[in-house]
């Protein structure tokens, strides 16, 4: 296993060669720093925003957001890699290629770290949590979306949404017309729930969760979709700081990304769909075969699939409603949605936030661009914050790559509720209004109908139609595997471009 084994199953080539590859969407990545050095994000179309919503430990400065330090930046590095990576490596080395390599990418920092010492002991690091008193999260958050993201990737998957800054941050973004795609917990701990939100698990070349989360029920209703996150290749080696090494990692980091790549391909062939109408397109096509809407507590609404969406056609014909907002909670045990269908609703923009600039258009003048060099050595020249994204006393962007950027210099049971957004084609907000019963799905998956898709079977694969080794017959459980459904089983290879069937190859 290569580790880029998604690239060719999801047919990512084909997808972006139908004009699907994320032009003109702008997505916010929210994680640890950025090493926007390295060779497969050269010439990306990156923005660092610096410095970070963190600050040094050492002498309380704040901390940079760009940094070649791989305990640092390993993780922001190799998730924007998934988004945007151009496929090169170091010495002539292939490395990450990423599922949307003409979206816009802007990089927040939110995430502190300790640099370890061959003792065991730590260095002094980078501290997070609070920026003038308030979530570092949610004040990235709120930067993301007054700097004009469309879509939001966040890959720390043990924040709680429980806080009133992060709740109000988060119904802010979604009124606004940005969606939210996080990730959820690779080990079972308290997972992030961004109520309206895209919560989002991994699988493997197997087709099977990948993390032990993965295959556990007690999530149920909270994964909204599946996508590919086991066995994938990674730059940098996080057990020697070493860059140049190529690894194999695990884990809902990298499938978020992709989901969220996969939404901005779709977007950027129909601009003028809402996001709720991407939300409606994203679980409604599911898998490479056309099937009814439906839920299972394992893979949620199936496993994404950017190939189905692009051919499912214009999201426009769905409705302008976000179905993943819950009206209150379906798991007695779980604490009330946050945000409420209220709070985006009504979509205040956090009181805490600085003021925005009088003009929010970008004024190119006095801004410096620096190139990245693509070799882990350059430094980037800095310029000033486009209007109406500073504030916090962190308005910086660098621009690390550049393709086309002008003006900066520098990313079960679901309860419809109506939110008219102010985004991409919106009217006037609205009142949240609930739809009674929309957007429940049944108690458990249809089993796919259809043949299975044309084609023979790569070495090692499944024949069409039968199980793929170590998944049971149709109608039958595995042993040890509570989470394994019938409607899971492999229905052999698909074609280039035609995305996933709810148990097929991606």
């Amino acid at each position: 296993m290569d580790g880029s084994w998604w690239y060719g199953s999801y047919g990512v080539a084909e997808v972006n060669a139908q004009g699907a590859d994320g032009h003109g969407v702008t997505v916010a990545v929210i994680d640890d720093g950025i090493n926007p050095q390295v060779p497969m994000l050269a010439d990306a179309d990156l923005e660092v925003h610096e410095p970070s919503f963190c600050m040094n430990e050492a002498d309380d400065a704040p901390a940079a957001a760009a940094t070649t330090d791989l305990f640092e930046s390993w993780h922001g590095t190799n998730v924007v890699a998934h988004l945007v990576g151009n496929g090169q490596g170091y010495d002539g080395q292939s490395s990450v290629r990423g599922i949307s390599p003409k979206a816009r990418v802007r990089f927040y920092d939110d995430n502190g770290y300790y640099s370890p010492n061959p003792d065991g002991s730590y260095n002094p690091g980078i501290l997070c949590g609070s920026v003038n008193d308030v979530d570092a999260v949610a004040a990235a958050v709120v930067q993301a979306v007054d700097d004009g993201a469309d879509i939001i990737s966040i890959s720390q998957e043990t924040i709680t949404v429980s806080g009133d800054d992060l709740s109000v941050a988060f119904a802010y973004a979604m009124h606004e017309g940005v969606i939210v795609v996080h990730g959820m917990s690779n080990d079972g701990v308290a997972t992030l729930r961004v109520n309206g939100g895209v919560a989002v698990q991994a699988v493997g070349p197997d087709l099977k969760p990948a993390t032990p989360t993965a295959r556990l029920q007690d999530f149920g209703h909270q994964r909204v979709v599946m996508a590919a996150g086991g066995q994938m290749l990674v730059q940098g080696d996080p057990t020697t700081g070493d860059w140049r090494s190529l690894e194999i990692a695990d884990g809902s980091s990298f499938a978020t990304p992709l989901v969220a790549g996969m939404l901005a391909d779709v977007w950027s062939v129909y601009p003028d769909a809402t996001a709720n109408q991407l939300l409606q397109s994203l679980i409604r096509n599911t898998g490479s075969e056309d099937h009814e809407l439906g839920y299972d507590e394992i893979f949620g609404y199936g496993l994404a699939s950017v190939g189905h969406m692009v051919r499912a056609g214009d999201p426009a014909q769905y409705p302008d409603q976000n179905p993943l907002i819950e009206l209150r909670s379906v798991d007695p045990e779980r604490s009330e949605p946050s945000p409420t269908a209220e709070e985006i609703a009504a979509g205040v923009r956090p009181s805490w936030a600085p003021a925005l600039a009088a003009d929010p258009s970008t004024d190119p003048s006095g801004k410096t661009s620096g190139k990245a060099s693509g070799d882990g050595s350059g430094g980037t020249q800095a310029g000033q914050a486009p209007a109406g994204a500073a504030g916090w006393g962190v308005g910086r962007w660098v621009l690390v790559g550049g393709l086309g950027v002008v003006g900066l210099v520098l990313v079960a049971g679901v309860v419809t509720v109506v939110v008219v957004l102010t985004r991409r084609g919106r009217t006037v907000p609205g009142p949240a209004v609930p739809v009674p019963g929309a957007g429940v799905p049944p108690q458990a998956w249809p089993q796919p109908q259809g043949q299975p898709a044309q084609g023979q079977p790569a070495q090692g694969q499944p024949t069409p139609g039968q199980p793929a080794p170590g998944q049971p017959a149709p109608g039958q459980s595995a042993p040890g595997q509570p989470w394994q459904s019938s409607s899971w089983v492999g229905d052999g290879p698909v074609q280039p471009g035609q995305g996933v069937q709810h148990g097929d190859r991606p």
